[in-house]
């Protein structure tokens, strides 16, 4: 599209709060609201121009002396579930682009500053020619973690540096790489505050690494993060269930009537997650509970669709397009509540969007 547009959920009848500004002719291919500032928007391009706006401003977007690279996946670094006050904070942009790199950036609602450019590792070489030039940087943030805290929320393997006993906090990332490898980083939460501050001297160093277990075989295209786990969707037609705390994999469904599109977890059941197929049916799996894991951290787990548990047929969809975006309506909080009946009242029963290829 050329530019974004903001709706206000507040009333009973959302309407457009502004109609952002364009950055240039090409098409935005990705844009992220953030979780610590509700008016910051960013906004990606395929020409690889980026900018931040304040919906709520008249000013236009703060464009981002980004390199000239597809911007592919936004994401902002969630708040803190300690933060004193969240729209304080600064906050962390992270961006997947065609120049095979995730860059960080940081926005305190004024300024904007270049945190760090880490490159992805170089392609696997038992990859085909075609593969090597399909990179989707997909790419979500998998909430906070104190470092020196035990428990599941680090992997077996952590370095020297990750075991230390102190308070600095930490964010983990979440990225997708060459030929559905899927890889993570620690961002330290600090790192932001301090650039944007002026008072760091040089850029943090973020080095990915990856996750135990074969995932997919073809490229990532989307990574869904709830709570401690995290969902990725492929061009290989198979959904896989990671867990961010071990860094493993937990299990994968085949057999998706198609390249899955897009993959939304229903915020009343983590275990039901919806998916838009290539067929253009949405369909429900109602994923099994696996093994208890303390006994299996590196256990693959793989199962087929039967024995992951129901799968149901949502939608057969309609003729001449797809199915490419779900949402859930929204379990709790003022979403819900505005989202419920004239009474107020939160939905006595899930409810699920679809956003279709030809924009309905």
């Amino acid at each position: 599209g050329g530019g974004g547009i903001s709706s206000d959920g507040s009333s009973t009848h959302q309407r457009p709060v502004r109609t952002l500004e364009q950055l240039d002719n090409t098409p935005v291919l990705a844009v992220a609201m953030s979780a610590a500032a509700e008016n910051d928007v960013a906004v990606g391009h395929q020409s690889g121009a980026l900018g931040v706006a304040d919906v709520s401003a008249s000013s236009p977007p703060r464009r981002l002396p980004a390199r000239a690279a597809e911007v592919q996946c936004l994401a902002w670094m969630p708040p803190a579930v300690d933060a004193v006050d969240a729209r304080s904070a600064i906050g962390i942009l992270a961006v997947g682009s065609r120049e095979r790199a995730v860059t960080l950036w940081t926005w305190d609602g004024e300024r904007t500053s270049l945190l760090t450019t880490a490159a992805l590792p170089r392609c696997p070489p038992h990859l085909a020619e075609s593969q090597r030039g399909r990179l989707w940087v997909a790419l979500a943030w998998a909430g906070h973690r104190r470092l020196g805290e035990s428990s599941d929320d680090l992997s077996g393997d952590a370095t020297e540096s990750q075991t230390r006993v102190n308070d600095e906090t930490f964010a983990r990332l979440v990225v997708a790489s060459h030929g559905g490898e899927l890889l993570w980083c620690d961002v330290r939460v600090d790192d932001g505050r301090e650039t944007t501050s002026g008072r760091q001297e040089t850029l943090p160093n973020v080095h990915f690494s990856k996750f135990a277990g074969d995932g997919h075989s073809k490229t990532v295209f989307g990574i869904s993060v709830r709570g401690n786990l995290a969902v990725t969707t492929s061009l290989d037609r198979s959904l896989v269930l990671w867990d961010v705390g071990k860094l493993t994999r937990r299990w994968s469904v085949a057999g998706l009537g198609g390249f899955a599109y897009h993959a939304a977890v229903d915020p009343e059941d983590p275990r039901r997650v919806a998916v838009a197929c290539g067929d253009g049916s949405v369909r429900a799996h109602v994923l099994a509970e696996t093994p208890n894991d303390d006994d299996h951290t590196h256990e693959v787990l793989t199962h087929d669709v039967a024995d992951a548990g129901a799968s149901t047929v949502l939608w057969r969809g309609l003729p001449q397009t797809k199915a490419t975006r779900l949402a859930w309506r929204p379990a709790d909080g003022p979403a819900a509540v505005a989202l419920g009946d004239e009474a107020g009242a939160e939905p006595a029963s899930a409810c699920l969007a679809v956003g279709l290829e030809d924009g309905r």
